[in-house]
């Protein structure tokens, strides 16, 4: 006859019930999907800074190919003023050199600081807080930068900075920070936002250049002080632009290689202008003075971004790695897999002491051979056991080769 149905639910229903909360299928379906989910978190999370890396590579090259291009306008500048033949260039090539790259310059500045271009994803200035401040605040950071000692700093016997960063290491971009302002002897007083104002700057610290406010207002005002000037000179000393010519960038071959040879003139005059005109002093001071040091700053920014980034990368994989151990060894080794291993033990000794309550005696000893084998009960057990009768343990005795006493 079947079991009623009824009965049967019943039933089930009460071994349910008896069903330990870490041995039910929900706790472990919902602690392997959060084990899971930890385990995705913790190679997804760090990884959100691989489009930072992607887009830092064409950050820093474009920086260092601007500060080329502040160099290679403030050459052509001078050649162009010059016009002595000995560049190899006629007047006409030199406007056209100058504009061209008076225009890459600043096609490069916009795709570092806004970003869209050049293969740059993301500009500096809505990721880079330091180049932020060096651009558009009121300062002249630069002044004491030192592009060869500006990566590590060497301690000295004698040397009077008391806070002097240990040999060969690295410095972190706060430390390079403090360590110009040291060497420049005044103190930054920051307003609200981080912006230093006119009243609050002493701009004694910054440099003699010939436009003391272009080099007091940040790089960005400095840039643009120098696009104006290199325009200034270009509209007085270069052909009119209809006649610009990029026939420079042609290789020459032939006569027109003979002829660049043919014409130098040298005028006195105009060797005077680098010293006399205001806006050709101040292109000709970018060749090694505030832009081209303002410059490598900027770019030194970009590559400390590096270093900043796979730091904070690691930090997060090691953080998302701990709480996925810790889960692991907190949920599944404490909470769920020892509270199952001790209710297994417990309940397999319950089924020994329940097989040895057993009338053993009255069962053939190969069938006491196969139940001992399946619960794991030593012959010991058996033979100590109360329950068990004499005869079964004199089977068991014969059978193990003891004596019958």
């Amino acid at each position: 006859d079947s079991v009623n149905p009824v009965l049967m639910e019943q039933i089930r229903g009460a071994v349910r019930k008896q069903v330990a909360w870490f041995q039910r299928w929900q706790v472990i379906v919902l602690a392997t999907m959060v084990l899971i989910g930890l385990a995705a978190l913790s190679i997804a999370y760090p990884s959100a800074e691989i489009p930072h890396l992607v887009n830092l590579a064409p950050t820093a090259n474009q920086g260092s190919r601007r500060r080329l291009l502040v160099v290679t306008i403030a050459h052509l500048v001078r050649e162009l003023v010059l016009d002595d033949g000995l560049s190899r260039l006629n007047k006409n090539e030199l406007s056209g050199a100058v504009h061209h790259n008076l225009e890459m310059l600043k096609e490069a500045d916009r795709a570092v600081r806004l970003g869209n271009a050049m293969k740059i994803k993301a500009g500096a200035d809505h990721h880079s807080p330091e180049h932020n401040e060096l651009m558009y605040t009121v300062n002249c950071l630069w002044v004491s930068w030192n592009e060869e000692e500006s990566t590590t700093l060497h301690r000295r016997s004698g040397e009077e900075n008391s806070t002097a960063i240990e040999p060969e290491r690295p410095l972190t971009r706060k430390e390079r920070r403090r360590e110009v302002l040291r060497k420049a002897g005044k103190g930054w007083h920051r307003r609200a936002g981080g912006v230093t104002s006119h009243a609050e700057f002493d701009a004694s610290q910054c440099s003699n250049s010939s436009r003391p406010d272009a080099v007091q207002n940040g790089l960005y005002y400095l840039l643009l002080s120098f696009y104006d000037a290199v325009e200034n000179i270009l509209a007085r000393y270069g052909s009119d632009e209809s006649q610009f010519s990029m026939d420079y960038i042609q290789p020459r071959e032939g006569i027109d290689v003979a002829n660049m040879y043919t014409w130098i003139e040298i005028d006195t005059e105009k060797q005077d202008l680098l010293e006399t005109d205001p806006d050709i002093v101040f292109v000709l001071e970018a060749l090694e003075g505030d832009l081209f040091k303002a410059m490598g700053l900027a770019l030194e920014d970009f590559n400390l971004e590096m270093p900043r980034i796979l730091s904070a990368a690691h930090f997060e994989l090691e953080i998302t790695f701990s709480v996925l151990v810790i889960w692991l060894i907190l949920v599944y080794y404490l909470l769920l897999f020892r509270p199952s291993m001790a209710l297994a033990m417990a309940e397999l000794q319950k089924s020994r002491e329940f097989l040895l309550r057993l009338p053993l005696q009255l069962f053939p000893i190969r069938e006491v051979d196969q139940i001992v084998s399946n619960i794991a009960i030593s012959s010991k057990q058996l033979y100590e056991s109360p329950i068990l009768r004499w005869p079964l343990r004199k089977k068991m005795l014969q059978a193990d080769g003891h004596d019958d006493d």
